[in-house]
């Protein structure tokens, strides 16, 4: 897992929460479209069927009634207006079998059977309306009360028979729906419930891979820039994008390393210098001060005995252009050692201007780290969209549920218009809207879980912004070594610089002891005119030996 690149880990990671997800939508769309063909099916069937037995057996009773207002009838007028309704009714209660025939879910011969006694009945009521249309009312109460009442009980019993099987078909109904309902609502419950678990699996498992090593990195270089050089790196061998930054921080030590070995070498080579330097300066002093004494000494001589040392002046010359040699020898090893230093100082500033750029680059990838934290960002918020997607599907099936009850409230009125014969199915339409009730609350369930997811990726989401912030930070910090870097590069300048003066004024010396020389022969050229200035030469030997008395104290405190 820790090969893998951080971008990758947590796709896997949403891409199991999307497809989780996704089936847990596909399952809810499924089970509504369940819910919807059990609610199609009781509209069709028990619903129907219900309503069209109450329907038909209403009739049939308002046609028994409207028989005994033939028989009550004074006049054939009412006997027509009375019979005329019993023919209306008795189309009614025919298209109500129609309905019943295409629409039973039972025996086909129990509706076949109550419609032949209801069309058995209609030769009887002729009969029965002809003798009271000839006025023979003893025949026709004889009819009714033997045939007629037979036919009536017969069809009433096969019209018991049809309701009480729809109303046990309505009770079936009614278990197959609740049935579906336990099934449904244990298995999303159980879906949701892993769906949960592995998410939060998932986002425990990618935020303790990330945050683990990020911190001890973190504490590494904390370490480091306290100076504890010997802090171990770990993570280098990872092949993700913490595994590149161990990597950075690993090239930050070894810089820093052979930042501290090229000080001590700097050091070292400055002491070196300084203790040459200071053996030149005393070298210089000493044959200055044994050159230019034995000058001063001679020219007191001269002074005390000009007219007889002109030779001994010459002499005195000829020994200070040899000294003079000496001088400008010993300035040429001054400035040979000089050079040595500048070179040391221009090697040391080249290893500076790479560790500039090993700090640039780490600085790159730093900044590489955030863009991919960002699009990690953009992956979350995708994550949410999907999560409000299902949320839509959640609203069609609440869409649906609440039709469900609109349904089951028109059933129960019609069972109320019923009367007393469709208080079983008003049973039945109160479970089904109890059902459509239950459905609701179980989709209300569900988009309280899906909140929860979208809450729990806006939590990834700040995670990850968190995740950026941080190597926000650790770039910051190869910022501040790069300007650390780039002090140590102007301090070297620096030194460079110096040891460039030095090396100027060492050439100066040289060539103001060349100037010597070219003295001393002008010293012996002007050897007739020593005899003028002998007077004054006295009092300028004895300033001369303050002087250089003083010049070689400042020379060896140097």
């Amino acid at each position: 897992m820790k090969n893998l690149r951080i971008s990758v880990r947590l796709a896997l990671g949403f891409a199991s929460v999307l497809v989780l997800t996704l089936a847990l939508g596909i399952l809810c769309v499924l089970d509504a479209r369940v819910l919807g063909g059990l609610t199609d099916k009781l509209y069709k069937h028990p619903l129907t069927v219900s309503t069209a037995a109450l329907s038909a057996n209403g009739n049939i009773v308002a046609m028994h009634r409207s028989m005994k207002d033939v028989a009550l009838a004074k006049d054939n007028a009412g006997i027509d207006a009375a019979a005329a309704r019993v023919a209306e009714l008795e189309k009614l209660v025919l298209a109500d079998f129609d309905i019943l025939r295409e629409r039973f879910l039972g025996d086909p011969a129990m509706v076949a059977d109550a419609r032949s006694a209801v069309v058995d009945w209609k030769p009887i009521r002729d009969e029965v309306i002809e003798f009271m249309k000839n006025d023979k009312r003893a025949e026709a109460a004889a009819i009714t009360k033997a045939k007629g009442a037979a036919q009536v009980k017969l069809i009433s019993d096969r019209m018991d028979a049809l309701i009480s099987f729809a109303r046990s078909k309505a009770d079936e109904f009614h278990q197959n729906a609740m049935k579906k309902l336990s099934e449904i609502t244990l298995v999303i419950s159980a879906f949701l419930v892993g769906a949960l678990l592995t998410g939060a699996a998932f986002a425990f498992a990618i935020s303790r891979g990330i945050t683990n090593p990020i911190t001890a990195l973190c504490g590494v270089m904390a370490h480091l820039a306290q100076g504890k050089l010997e802090t171990e790196v770990t993570g280098c061998e990872r092949k993700d994008e913490i595994g590149d930054m161990a990597k950075a921080v690993e090239v930050f030590k070894d810089n820093a390393v052979n930042m501290k070995r090229l000080e001590r070498e700097q050091e070292e080579a400055k002491a070196r210098a300084e203790v040459e330097k200071r053996e030149t300066m005393n070298r210089m002093a000493e044959s200055f001060e044994a050159s230019v004494g034995k000058v001063v000494e001679s020219v007191s001589a001269a002074a005390a005995q000009l007219n007889a040392s002109s030779k001994t002046m010459s002499s005195a010359a000829e020994r200070a252009a040899s000294q003079s040699s000496a001088v400008a020898a010993a300035s040429e090893q001054a400035a040979a050692n000089v050079q040595t230093v500048a070179s040391a100082a221009e090697e040391l500033a080249s290893s500076i201007s790479e560790i500039s750029r090993q700090v640039t680059e780490s600085t790159k990838i730093a900044g590489d780290a955030v863009v991919e934290a960002k699009r990690s960002n953009d992956m979350v918020n995708g994550l949410s969209e999907a999560a409000k997607k299902v949320g839509t599907v959640v609203n069609l099936i609440t869409d649906i549920a609440e039709q469900t009850n609109l349904l089951a409230l028109n059933a129960t009125i019609e069972a109320a218009r019923a009367g007393d014969a469709g208080k079983g199915f008003a049973v039945v339409a109160s479970e089904v809207k109890n059902l459509a009730n239950q459905t609701a609350r179980a989709t209300d369930e569900i988009a309280s879980q899906i909140a929860d997811i979208q809450s729990a990726t806006m939590e990834s989401a700040q995670a990850i912004s968190g995740i950026s912030e941080t190597i926000h930070r650790i770039s910051e910090i190869a910022a501040a070594i790069s300007a650390a870097v780039e002090e140590q590069g102007a301090a070297t300048s620096e030194i460079a610089r110096n040891v460039e003066q030095a090396a100027t004024g060492t050439q100066e010396v040289s060539e103001n002891i060349s100037g010597v020389t070219s003295s001393v022969g002008e010293t012996e050229s002007a050897a007739d005119q020593v005899n003028e200035a002998a007077g004054s030469l006295g009092t300028q030997s004895t300033l001369l030996k303050e002087e250089v008395a003083r010049f070689l104290e400042q020379v060896r405190a140097a």
